[in-house]
């Protein structure tokens, strides 16, 4: 996993773009969920003097470490969970790539909500800053016929009492594919945006908006496309964008279990809750509502 992470261009680049911008000299930076160490890397780069990187992993902390040794990082591998952290000093930075599919299923941002409150100095900076998450309506006609339509006709026999139980699943939780600009066909709403600044972990634990999308031409459509972004107020973001170049998140589909047809300019409603998991923090129910 950490191999894939680092051959994701877009994100990598991004990350040691964005910490080199960054003036840290003198300054003490904390990477939550270090992992390969890439981050703490860029920033003992930039001139920060003292890394802290925390690695709940325990191999992957022990690798670190001899990396930090390797590449003479002045700073600290903290093998542990960064709620269990105690630190000695407040930093001045904190970097973590915490970003789940869809922005929110399995990421750390509580864990770096928690450590931006005990352990950012006053004015400290966060990296990313920002972060949001955007909604289109998807037309993915191949999709659709892979794991429902495909029932109708199996080798010549009509195996359609089948396709209940391929529509449940394909609705129980959100589809993570490649989705080409051209499958979007609506305009692009912005679902939630987070001040990582600020937010709160009880702000995460509940969002729930109604869209009211306009289509953009006459299509099928089959679901609601979601999408994420995170950056620093200034500069390009790190997007998941359909436009922009791939990432190792694609991008994640809420599949409504049938095939709709809608004409261009036609208004779309769909109310989208996500709602954290009672025994799961990291992971999120959602729910699509169409219409009023």
């Amino acid at each position: 996993v950490h191999r894939l992470m680092l051959l994701d261009k877009p994100r990598t680049e991004w990350y040691m773009k964005t910490i080199s911008s960054l003036n840290l000299s003198h300054k003490s930076v904390l990477d939550v969920g270090a992992g390969s160490g890439i981050l703490s890397l860029s920033a003992a780069s930039a001139g920060a003097k003292h890394v802290h990187a925390v690695e709940a992993a325990p191999l992957v902390g022990r690798a670190l470490a001899q990396t930090f040794k390797t590449n003479k990082v002045d700073g600290s591998v903290h093998a542990t969970k960064v709620e269990d952290l105690e630190l000695d000093e407040k930093v001045d930075v904190i970097v973590s790539e915490w970003m789940g599919f869809y922005l929110l299923h399995e990421s750390m941002l509580d864990s770096v909500v928690l450590s931006r409150d005990k352990f950012l100095k006053p004015g400290g900076i966060m990296v990313p800053s920002q972060a949001k998450i955007f909604l289109s309506l998807v037309s993915v006609p191949n999709l659709y016929h892979e794991r429902v339509s495909f029932w109708d006709n199996v080798c010549g026999y009509d195996m359609s009492s089948l396709k209940s139980m391929a529509i449940m699943k394909l609705i129980g939780s959100p589809t993570c594919d490649v989705v080409k600009p051209e499958n979007l066909i609506s305009d692009v709403a912005e679902y939630a945006a987070f001040d990582l600044t600020t937010v709160t972990s009880s702000e995460l634990a509940h969002l729930e908006r109604k869209i009211v999308f306009t289509v953009a031409r006459d299509s099928s459509f089959h679901g609601i496309c979601c999408f994420f972004d995170v950056g620093m107020g200034n500069g390009d973001p790190l997007s998941t964008s359909p436009h922009a170049p791939a990432t190792h998140w694609k991008q994640s589909l809420f599949m409504l279990g049938g095939e709709y047809q809608v004409k261009a300019s036609e208004k779309v409603e769909a109310t989208v809750e996500m709602r954290r998991a009672a025994d799961n923090p990291r992971q999120y129910a959602i729910a699509v509502s169409m219409g009023s």
